[in-house]
Formats: C-alpha cells, sequence, structure tokens
C-alpha cells in the first residue's frame, strides 16, 4: 500500500511542471515577444502545445493532436508570440500539418495549414525572416503531383504569411527565395550554380516504378524554376 501510494505521489509531481506551465502561459494575447527566450524553455513544449491545440482549436478534441516539434516566435511583428507546432492528427507520426496558436481580435484561435501528405520536420529551419520586415515567412512542403506512398515523390515548397491570424500563400511574392533554392538544387544535380539545366520531361506516363532520386529531383527543379518565374 505505502509503495502505491510513493508510485502515485511520483507520478503527480513528475507531471505538476507540465500542467503548473500550460496554466501558466495565459493566453494568447498575453504572450509578449520580450519573453520569446523563457517560454521556449518551457518544459516539454510539444506536450504544452498538444493541450493548447485542444483547448483553443474548435475541433482540437475530436481528433487527438501529437507535436513533434514547437517553437514561440512573433510571425507578424507585433510584439505578440504566437506557437508553432509540426503535428499529426492521424496516429501515424505524420506529421503534415502545422499550426499556429494565435489570437484574433484579442481571442485565442489556432490556424493550420494542411498538405496534401508531406511529412515535416525541422521547424526552425521552416521560419525564415521576410525580406526588409520584422514579420516571418512560414517555408512548407507539399507534393507537385500527389503521395506515392513508398516511392519516391517530389516535393515543392511554399511560403505562408500570417496575416490577422490567417495564413496566406505568398509565394509569388518572394522569387528571390526560388532563386537561391534553385541555387541548391542545381548544385545536388550537379549542374553549375549558374548554368541552366535542361528542361526535365514531365510527362504523365512515367511510371510509378521510375521515380528515383533523379527523377525527383528533375522534378523539383522544374517546379523551382516555374517559381523563380511568379508561377
Amino acid at each position: 500500500m505505502k509503495m502505491n501510494v510513493l508510485l502515485l505521489a511520483l507520478v503527480i509531481a513528475s507531471s505538476a511542471p507540465l500542467v503548473a506551465w500550460s496554466a501558466d502561459l495565459g493566453k494568447p494575447v498575453t504572450w509578449q515577444s520580450s519573453q520569446a527566450a523563457k517560454l521556449n524553455q518551457t518544459p516539454d513544449l510539444a506536450r504544452v502545445a498538444e493541450r493548447l491545440i485542444v483547448q483553443y482549436d474548435l475541433d482540437g478534441d475530436t481528433v487527438q493532436p501529437t507535436v513533434s516539434e514547437a517553437k514561440f516566435v512573433d510571425l507578424d511583428g507585433d510584439g505578440i508570440l504566437e506557437l508553432v507546432a509540426l503535428v499529426d492528427y492521424s496516429g501515424r507520426l505524420f506529421f503534415n500539418n502545422l499550426a499556429i496558436i494565435t489570437a484574433r481580435a484579442g481571442s485565442p484561435v489556432v490556424t493550420t495549414y494542411r498538405s496534401n501528405g508531406t511529412n515535416m520536420q525541422d521547424l526552425d529551419q521552416r521560419i525564415i525572416s521576410k525580406p526588409g520586415s520584422p514579420k516571418k515567412l512560414l517555408v512548407v512542403d507539399r507534393f507537385i503531383d500527389r503521395y506515392e506512398g513508398s516511392l519516391p515523390s517530389p516535393k515543392e515548397q511554399r511560403l505562408l504569411e500570417l496575416y490577422s491570424g490567417s495564413l496566406q500563400d505568398v509565394s509569388k511574392q518572394h522569387r528571390d527565395y526560388y532563386f537561391k533554392r534553385l541555387d541548391v538544387l542545381e548544385k545536388q544535380a550537379g549542374n553549375s550554380a549558374g548554368g541552366s539545366a535542361k528542361s526535365a520531361s514531365t510527362a504523365s506516363s512515367t511510371s510509378p516504378t521510375e521515380r528515383d532520386e533523379k527523377f525527383v529531383l528533375r522534378q523539383e527543379l522544374e517546379r523551382t524554376r516555374m517559381q523563380t518565374l511568379g508561377e
């Protein structure tokens, strides 16, 4: 009996900091950008983000979210932090959703970007500075065509901006980003940084078994070239 009481006490003690931090964070409208360093040291921030998504998302308790990474950052440059998280709703640890806990007209809301199947990771690298602005942009992935299961599938990158509590696709406004990405992809393909590679065929007759890494890279190169033109 004493052993059971001791184990129960240990469980309660170990969970107390998480519950306390969840409660002490306050509402999103109170998350000042000056507190970013402190808030990002929140113990087990991914689990805290899960609780907040359930709390503030109207459908949050319908399917239990699983968060792989979370970070406080001021996305729109208004001095108030948002909590950005990579989320799985499938139970398969496939993090193809990006959720942002923010405030709209003073009320907490969860804004979600749902990709078409791409598993996203490395959250820090997905938050970039908007040129000439204190705002941040979010880099998200989408399959160019469709998800092919275990077969390699080419992806494109899209740029999102938080505006009035909603995410907007601003990819066409940032061609410079895609020129830089094109340079990286060309180097991967063994091309010179400034050289113009021959356009790859995108014929729909390509069989799934031919979607190897070289095919994927060619498709991503072609798509990125189009994005440098604002498409």
